[in-house]
């Protein structure tokens, strides 16, 4: 062949290559690799490109980058969007055969040809990861194709694909061999790739193998209508794909347009036609037989890519199960569904099962793959220290003397930055440097997403309804969008202003009597206190003296959480959570909350309707604007239940209350321990704040630009959760070349990234001048530092923690000096931690508060 110097052997393979005579069932023609960049846009970024609205129009590759510019200019936010714009491997093709691989269990495979750019390298993984057969997919010097796919409110789609210098398959590098064993080939009407489109279904025919075409669009349809015609009237379609205005174009000028006449005339010349009417339906003929079946499922359209292709997947299923028309239309319709409810032509884990759902409502037959498989043994899990029969790693964990994210840290340092341990019989992998964090919380974001299941949030969390740790799926997606969008706003937290500066106040005030004696204070203690007292005030418009058996009740479950639960550990065995108590002792926990809180929803409730709500707006009222009881006043279909609002309120006591006070306290400590960064911050701080009285002006924080490098050098070394919230893998995936598989649980230590010597000069030091001059923040995009975490599963509290945490600690260096008591000096300062899931101070901090004369006594 005249190209074969150009051609290199790619390297991939997976579970569906070709070994031992295991021929993809389904084969794919993709002349040229492609990935897709999807977009939410504003319509009137169309009036700078050519083309119609809906359709797809090849525009010059040289121009992708300024399309892409463009795109990013008219990005259209919505309440769904976990990220407005996606990349991910595309085209019609590789989007169906991955669909029949990934959501059907489908042995299925690409033939065709990928660039050897970082784009080609994105196709192949992403394709990879879903066990596309991708030994047949040629890798060539040069560009890979691209496509600018552009999505309205709606959900409808204007593709712009960008073609013209990406490499791409010739008819004359097509082997014979490649299709030998197949049933199916799979292709995509394109003019570009007529030659090549002849020649494989001759190669298909003559190897008995049945073909599929996708019409690929009205435009395509008009512009090359007598290729596609002489195509089709070959006889050697054996299926066709079309939607509702592609059929129609193949009719134009005829007297009936409609897609029933051109469902007939496609089968007239196919064995079987089917033509997509959208949230119509579809209609489908085989010989004489017709079908017409409406959608299935209640699919709200976020994206229409892909919906034709996944359609195709699921209809290429049905036949290969040998379901009736009817069921194949059905089973199509439900893997259509299931891609336009996200971004993007793949479809995710969560909308899978939806897919699933529906299939069993409907009595369609669910892939035997996902129901009865059992898991290959992986045989490239990352490397770890040798397991124990039945306990596995737990007795190099089960140390008195060393914390658990010490413990790793220092595992890590011999088996490196990515490391598996079996704790109990669960498989774990522990991630404990930037590059693998941004790996797993980036790069394998939408497989890592999942929670495990774990005791303490079904019983505590109202069966894991809370944020943070409720699954993965529609419920969690509402709640963060009220989190993201009604709790926790820019504006929001500075709706709270009010709650923090009173509960401040009262607390300034509090030490001034001891500060004029010379007492030695409990701070720690005070400042645990303080942020329960915020935190009642901002969630429940409640003062302490109110709250006496809720903060009771807050430090038993904390101090009950600080533990672990032997049954999470062998989640087989269920009767050990009830054999060991802790059970019975959650379920009490939940017992006093119902007490507690149900009066308090009640009242709140009761105000709505009287409208008598008095005061600021407290977190239960935001809340209750989601209540089954309440849906009248909102145009949102999502409801919560009181459940649903009192594990939301319980964990904005346990979760935000807890780690801002955390903060501030080892925020203390080290300004203690460090003399020199005390007085600059509190220079600093009078400086701003010179004159004051008792209340400093809390939108003037931004002006103390030491004292927040000072909290962030905090958070790096005392992340208030060493080890971020665990998440679960949904699916296989690899990270560094090293297997993940499903259902893994993946910890993340949080703290042995903030003390990583790869990344941080001096990392035990406490200098908050590393950061002057320097971008990193802890926002999630830089992953040397990650106390909140980092993608979607990123903490939505964060802004309002952080709020009080500057609040609180700019007053207690406003107002005091700080003094440690019985001579102790500063570099003596016990800077042990406590084992829990927060990682507070072992010994609380006492200090003398010293009044700096303001002359406001």
């Amino acid at each position: 062949m005249g190209v074969e110097a150009k051609v290199e052997a790619n390297p991939i393979s997976n579970g569906n290559s070709i070994e031992n005579g295991n021929f993809p069932v389904v084969l794919g023609l993709q002349p040229s690799a492609l990935v897709d960049h999807v977009a939410r846009v504003d319509w009137s970024l169309l009036n700078h490109f050519p083309g119609e609205m809906g359709g797809s129009i090849p525009v010059a590759f040289a121009d992708v980058e300024r399309i892409l510019t463009e795109v990013k200019t008219h990005i259209s936010l919505t309440q769904d969007d976990l990220s407005p714009m996606k990349t991910l491997g595309g085209g019609s093709v590789a989007n169906t055969i991955r669909g029949l691989s990934a959501c059907f269990g489908v042995a299925s495979g690409l033939v065709g040809a990928c660039g050897d750019d970082e784009e080609g390298q994105l196709f192949m993984h992403n394709m990879n990861s879903k066990d596309v057969d991708l030994s047949k997919l040629r890798t060539k010097k040069g560009a890979t194709a691209q496509c600018v796919c552009l999505v309205d409110a709606v959900g409808n789609r204007t593709m712009r694909p960008c073609l013209s210098e990406a490499v791409r398959l010739k008819a004359d590098e097509l082997i014979e061999d490649n299709f030998r064993g197949s049933k199916w080939l799979v292709m995509r009407f394109a003019a570009i790739n007529l030659e090549l489109i002849h020649a494989a279904v001759k190669i298909a025919k003559r190897d008995g193998l049945l073909v599929s075409l996708d019409l690929a669009s009205f435009e395509m349809v008009r512009s090359h209508k007598s290729a596609l015609i002489e195509l089709l009237e070959s006889g050697d379609i054996d299926l066709c794909f079309a939607n509702e205005d592609e059929a129609m174009e193949v009719l134009r000028g005829k007297q009936d347009t409609s897609p029933e006449a051109a469902l007939d005339y496609l089968a007239t010349h196919c064995q079987w036609a089917v033509v997509t009417l959208g949230s119509k339906g579809c209609i489908a003929k085989h010989g004489k037989e017709t079908v017409k079946i409406s959608a299935i499922g209640e699919a709200q359209q976020c994206d229409t890519t892909g919906a034709g292709d996944l359609f195709a997947s699921g209809f290429i299923y049905g036949l290969i199960k040998g379901l009736s028309l009817g069921d194949c239309c059905k089973v199509g319709s439900c893997s259509g569904g299931s891609v336009i409810r996200s971004l993007g032509g793949d479809v995710t884990p969560d909308n899978r099962q939806w897919m699933y759902k529906q299939m069993q409502i409907k009595d369609l037959p669910i892939p035997k793959v996902y129901l009865f498989k059992k898991q290959k043994t992986p045989t490239n899990l990352p490397p770890g220290p040798p397991k124990l029969p039945l306990i596995g790693n737990l007795h190099q964990l089960a140390s008195k003397n060393t914390l658990p994210h010490r413990r790793l840290a220092e595992l890590a340092a011999v088996y490196g930055p990515i490391m598996h341990l079996k704790l109990g019989e669960v498989s774990t992998v522990v991630i404990s440097s930037p590059g693998m964090a941004r790996e797993a919380l980036k790069t394998h974001d939408a497989v890592l997403c999942d929670r495990p299941k774990l005791l303490m949030p079904q019983v505590v969390f109202y069966k894991s309804t809370d944020i943070a740790l409720a699954p993965y799926g529609e419920y969690w997606r509402q709640v963060r969008k009220i989190a993201t969008l009604e709790l926790f706003t820019a504006r929001r937290v500075q709706g709270f202003r009010c709650f923090r500066e009173d509960g401040v106040m009262d607390f300034i005030k509090s030490l001034l009597p001891e500060a004029e004696a010379g007492s030695v204070i409990n701070l720690t203690s005070k400042i645990f206190a303080l942020s329960f007292d915020i935190t009642l005030r901002l969630a429940l418009n409640k003062k302490a003296d109110d709250g006496e058996e809720f903060r009771k009740l807050v430090a038993d479950m904390a101090a009950l959480l600080s533990g672990f639960s032997i049954g999470d550990l062998y989640p087989s065995i269920e009767f050990i959570s009830v054999v060991s108590g802790m059970k019975r002792k959650l379920q009490d926990i939940v017992k006093r909350v119902d007490k507690i809180m149900d009066p308090i929803i009640e009242e709140h409730l009761c105000n709505k309707r009287l409208g008598q709500n008095e005061g600021d707006e407290d977190i239960v009222d935001i809340l209750l604007q989601f209540h089954n009881d309440n849906l009248q006043h909102h145009t949102n279909e999502f409801s919560l239940t009181t459940d649903n609002i009192k594990a939301i309120i319980i964990e904005v006591f346990s979760a935000g209350g807890e780690t801002s006070s955390t903060t501030i306290d080892w925020a203390m400590s080290e300004l203690l321990k460090n003399p020199r960064v005390m007085e600059k911050a509190q220079n600093e701080v009078r400086r701003v704040f010179q004159g004051k009285k008792i209340m400093i002006d809390e939108a003037s924080l931004d002006k103390l630009v030491y004292m927040k490098l000072v909290i962030k050098e905090t958070l790096r070394l005392h992340p208030p959760v060493p080890f971020l919230v665990p998440r679960e893998s949904m699916e296989r995936c690899e990270i560094n070349g090293y297997e993940i598989p499903p259902n893994t649980r993946v910890f993340v230590n949080a703290w042995a990234i903030g003390r990583d010597p790869e990344y941080w000069q001096d990392p035990e030091v406490f200098s908050p001048e590393r950061f002057e001059d320097s971008p990193i923040n802890y926002r999630g995009t830089y992953y040397e530092l990650i106390p909140f975490g980092a993608g979607r599963r990123m903490c939505p509290g964060m802004g309002l923690g952080l709020a009080t945490v500057e609040l609180v600690l700019a007053m207690l260096l406003y107002h005091f000096d700080w003094k440690l008591p019985h001579g102790e000096r500063p570099q003596g300062l016990n800077m042990d931690e406590t084992f829990g899931i927060v990682g507070r101070r072992k010994n609380d901090l006492e200090l003398i508060p010293v009044l700096y004369s303001l002359g406001f006594k």
